[in-house]
């Protein structure tokens, strides 16, 4: 059981306000409660499961920037926003906000608008107090710890999101560590606390005579007080977890839950933390822990230069065939030995790959064609391993959005992921530019249009830009293809088919895809 929007509802302080936008967001997780009246660009720590408190008082007079407020607010972790004194600062809630909220699944409870008796401290004291009850339970924790994990995006499924809320729940820093000391990942509190504290832990336990047969080692210096403990996770991977805290508020107990809560991640979500071995390559990278992997690629000889191909094989959401064997099974037989693989979740492989190799990829394509039937696919040559963390944040960021924009496509290419990223944030972002390109398009948006606005989008995004390919997506013959397209020429004044017009027809029509989804 874990804390809900929904469960907040019925709060004193929030049931007298309502839901204003945003109720399939309701059974969001809420973990803690801050209050946000600003975002600094150099700020962007996200803290997953936050219910903020605001009043909107900075962008009081600027929708849009009320809109984008709402997508920083997600991104930084948000499971709900509640608005105050909305009679007095912004009066009503713009149409816009609303469609915003829903589309982000982010529910906006609207207090009494004048109602100035009632205080942020009010709500932060019932919702706080909701959440210290919940967390007494140990079951509530590791639930409460998988759920959010869960919905979290696939980028952040991963040790550093699990200890920063772990670290969260027991007010303590944290250090996970190899059977060498060597840093696998660490959560500071408070949060702008130094990592340098580790060498202080791990010197403190240095200089003691430590008995082998006791799994949980405290040592107290004043205030502060220091924990290790020692724990096998599969494949039969020797850690040990590192705390550190002030005024006696971490335990034992506090240790082994924790430890536990670890344990479980790793089995779930297939999760590498042998980092002795090359298979735990990718998930280095992908969490950007560079100097174990320069350790790694030492050890073991690899020179990742030479992995200059990436692959990232995921399950249609419309597949449902379970006699199909596994894509891991399929991809390691299919892909060179020396190839790293890592089996994110159940849906999803990443594969790096050298694209030298005469028996890789690029050898032969064809050997990846049963994936085309029931994957997405991407691959990109000259790729930059140590690029991965931010282009796989990026992949996740926009996975939605790119089957959007190219709908009728299974094979996506980096630069299409990139596009689809920016598209993304440009429709986030300031209306005038994504306006600018959507009045390209203003008028084929009329319904007597419909085909020749959907040939056109099939043409650019689809197709790429090809007669034959556009007319055999839309079962339609090359002569009604090439009609359409000269309609559209006649109506925007742009030719779809040469440059710089395509280009403007090629982003409008992107953005108008992705905006189409969400009604506008």
């Amino acid at each position: 059981m874990s804390i809900t929007v929904r469960d907040c509802l019925f709060l004193p302080t929030l049931s007298l306000g309502y839901v204003a936008a945003g109720e399939n967001g309701l059974n969001n997780i809420v973990n803690r409660i801050d209050v946000i009246e600003f975002i600094l660009d150099e700020d962007e720590f996200a803290t997953p499961n936050v219910l903020f408190i605001t009043a909107f008082h900075a962008i009081r007079d600027n929708v849009e920037a009320q809109c984008r407020a709402l997508y920083r607010y997600k991104k930084l972790g948000a499971s709900a926003v509640v608005l105050f004194y909305s009679d007095l600062v912004i009066h009503s809630l713009d149409r816009k906000v609303i469609q915003t909220a829903d589309e982000l699944n982010l529910p906006i409870i609207k207090l009494p608008g004048s109602d100035l008796g009632l205080h942020y401290c009010d709500v932060i004291e019932e919702v706080m107090e909701a959440i210290f009850i919940d967390r007494k339970q140990f079951e509530n924790i590791l639930s409460n710890t998988l759920d959010m994990i869960s919905r979290l995006t696939p980028d952040r499924q991963n040790i550093r999101t699990l200890l920063e809320f772990a670290s969260g729940f027991v007010k303590s820093s944290l250090f996970l560590c190899d059977n060498a000391n060597r840093l696998i990942d660490s959560a500071c509190w408070p949060r702008n606390n130094s990592i340098d504290q580790l060498q202080e832990v791990i010197s403190s336990f240095d200089s003691h005579d430590m008995p082998d047969n006791v799994s949980t080692v405290r040592l107290t210096y004043g205030i502060t007080s220091f924990y290790r403990k020692g724990f096998t996770v599969k494949p039969q991977t020797d850690l040990i977890l590192y705390a550190s805290c002030r005024n006696n508020v971490l335990s034992s107990l506090s240790l082994d839950q924790i430890t536990e809560m670890i344990r479980i991640f790793v089995s779930i979500w297939n999760y590498n933390l042998d980092f002795s071995n090359r298979n735990s390559m990718l998930t280095l990278l992908l969490t950007g822990n560079y100097e174990l992997v320069g350790k790694l690629s030492s050890d073991n000889a690899i020179d990742l230069s030479e992995y200059d191909t990436l692959l990232i094989a995921e399950r249609r959401p419309d597949y449902n065939d379970t006699s199909e064997s596994s894509i891991s099974s399929r991809l390691c037989k299919e892909l060179p030995p020396d190839a790293f693989l890592s089996e994110t979740t159940a849906e999803r492989e990443i594969a790096l790959i050298k694209s030298d190799s005469s028996t890789g990829v690029l050898a032969d394509p064809d050997k990846l064609a049963f994936l085309s039937r029931y994957r997405f696919i991407t691959v990109e040559e000259h790729f930059d391993p140590f690029s991965l963390k931010e282009f796989y944040t990026g992949y996740c960021n926009s996975l939605d959005a790119i089957t959007k924009i190219f709908r009728m496509r299974s094979v996506f290419s980096a630069e299409q992921i990139k596009f689809a990223d920016w598209c993304l944030r440009l429709n986030e972002g300031s209306s005038h530019e994504k306006s600018t390109y959507l009045e390209k398009l203003s008028l084929l948006r009329d319904p007597k249009h419909k085909d020749t606005l959907e040939t056109v989008e099939t043409f650019l995004l689809d197709a790429g830009s090809e007669i034959k390919t556009t007319a055999e997506l839309l079962y339609i013959h090359r002569n009604t293809v090439q009609h359409r397209l000269r309609k559209v020429q006649e109506i925007t004044g742009l030719n779809a088919a040469v440059l710089p017009d395509s280009y403007t027809l090629y982003v409008a029509a992107a953005l108008h895809r992705i905006s189409q989804v969400h009604g506008e």
